[in-house]
This record gives structure tokens, sequence and C-alpha cells, in this order.
């Protein structure tokens, strides 16, 4: 079975193909961009360079996995519509996963904390516990986070970390909570991720209607003007 995953809820967009064979899987091809705004220019030219890469047509699709978020709102949008227009399209089935879940795949211990970026002060925050032979829970369920309340929101004892968000605030937690970290991973979310957390997870597939982006926070509009960096336009009579 061939799926196809995409992930755009971060400034790195990733895309990959795999087939799974049961609980095997091969990555056929991927590929990953790097975009500051939207993804729309580059999401559908990835996908036909993955396919052609891996000498296979999108009549060889069986699936596709898609990140929900939390994450930028146009971000998430993008991923999340091509999803859907594909399965749409081609009546396939699709697997919808938290992108921070899809971080906690890449950790080998049973504990995890995820940080990733969201907006100043915040950022977007869960912790999973992996249990062997079944799907993952989450201890604390995904929200945006105050940088300051983190040391506050992590269970007691070890824990790896993972994610983009949590590299420049280790020197502003206690030494009691850093000596739990056992391990650590700041790097790109990977492609066997998608696939492994569907195997894992044990995830059902759903239709294009039911999969929604997992929105935690306000826009950055509407951020900003929470901090009071925007001011609201006065109604014109």
């Amino acid at each position: 079975m061939v799926v196809l995953s995409v992930d755009t809820s971060s400034p790195r967009g990733t895309m990959a193909l795999a087939e799974l064979v049961q609980d095997k899987i091969q990555i056929l091809s991927e590929g990953s961009w790097q975009r500051d705004k939207s993804h729309s220019e580059l999401i559908t030219v990835t996908c036909e360079d993955l396919l052609n890469s891996a000498n296979r047509s999108l009549r060889d699709v069986r699936g596709v996995i898609v990140g929900v978020g939390p994450g930028s709102f146009t971000g998430v949008r993008v991923g999340i519509n091509f999803a859907r227009s594909l399965c749409f399209a081609a009546n396939l089935p699709i697997w919808s996963a938290s992108s921070l879940r899809l971080w906690a795949s890449q950790s080998p211990g049973s504990v995890v904390v995820v940080i990733s970026q969201a907006f100043r002060d915040l950022v977007y925050f869960a912790v999973y516990q992996r249990i062997k032979n079944g799907p993952a829970q989450a201890l604390v369920h995904p929200q945006a986070a105050l940088i300051k309340d983190l040391p506050t929101l992590i269970p007691p004892g070890p824990f790896d970390l993972c994610g983009d968000g949590w590299s420049g605030l280790l020197d502003q937690w206690p030494e009691t909570l850093q000596s739990r970290i056992e391990f650590r991973s700041s790097g790109p979310l990977e492609a066997k991720a998608f696939f492994s957390i569907k195997v894992e997870d044990q995830l059902s597939p759903i239709s294009w209607k039911d999969v929604k982006p997992l929105y935690i926070r306000g826009s950055e509009a509407e951020e900003k003007l929470r901090l009071g960096l925007l001011k609201p336009v006065s109604r014109m009579s």
C-alpha cells in the first residue's frame, strides 16, 4: 500500500511517499522545503517531484496522512486542503494526526515532552506516554503555553524532549528539571514519523470531510491585538 504524507504546520514543510506492508515501512521518496509564509507555491510541485523520483503516479497512491497542527494558521490550512482535495478527487482514505504527536514518535523514551514554536512568549506544548504494542496516550493534551509556565506543566519523572521550540529555553529551567531529560531532539520531522504513528497508534482512516485543523491559539493578528501591538480599526460612520 503506497501512502503519501504531508505536514505544513511549521515554516518547514514536509512530504514523503512510503510503501506500507503490515508493520513494515519503506520510504520511497521524501522532500522538504522552507517557507515563512504560504506553502501553497511548493506543495504541488514537491508532490510531483516525489512521485517521479519513486517512479510512481497518483494512481498508485492508496491513502494520505496529514499533520493537522497546531501551527501557523495559513500553513496548517495549506497542507490540510491539499490532502482533502486529493482524497476527495481520488476517493482515498485519509489519516490525520497532531503535529506534536508526530514529533513524539521520534523519541525512544516512554514519556515525551514536545515543544514547538508558536508566537512570541507562547509555545505549543504536549506530553505523551508511549505504550508498547499500543497507541500513545496524551498525558497533557496539545495546548498553547507561556514559556515561563513550562517547568510547572511537565509531569514528574524522567522524560524525553522533542520539537523545534525548546532549544533556547533550557537555561531558564532549574537544574533539577534539566537533569530529568534523558533524550533531546530538536531536528526536523522525519518522514518515517508519519507512517510510524499510523502503525503505532493504530489510526483508523476518516473521511476527507472530517479532517479539521488543530487551532489552539489566536491567529498572529489576534495575538498581536491581544498584546497591544495592533489597534482595532474604528468603524466608519
